[in-house]
């Protein structure tokens, strides 16, 4: 699995895709995810106020789930 874009058809050496984060889909790295909240503290990692979506099949788990 490219860890960018997080697609599973390549590696990130060969990737020209956007970067997307594993937890949100969003456009950025998943090590600098930060919670809609303004007031949780926690970066880098799900907390109770995140959504989590997968941006290969759309569902409600990460993009680096087994379930994928």
């Amino acid at each position: 699995q490219c860890n960018k874009c997080l697609a599973f058809s390549h590696h990130a050496s060969q990737c020209t895709r956007q970067t997307h984060c594993a937890i949100c889909s969003q456009e950025h790295p998943t090590h600098l995810h930060t919670c809609s909240r303004s007031d949780c503290p926690i970066k880098g990692k799900t907390c109770l106020y995140t959504t989590i979506h997968c941006i290969n099949c759309k569902d409600s788990h990460q993009a680096t789930s087994q379930e994928c």
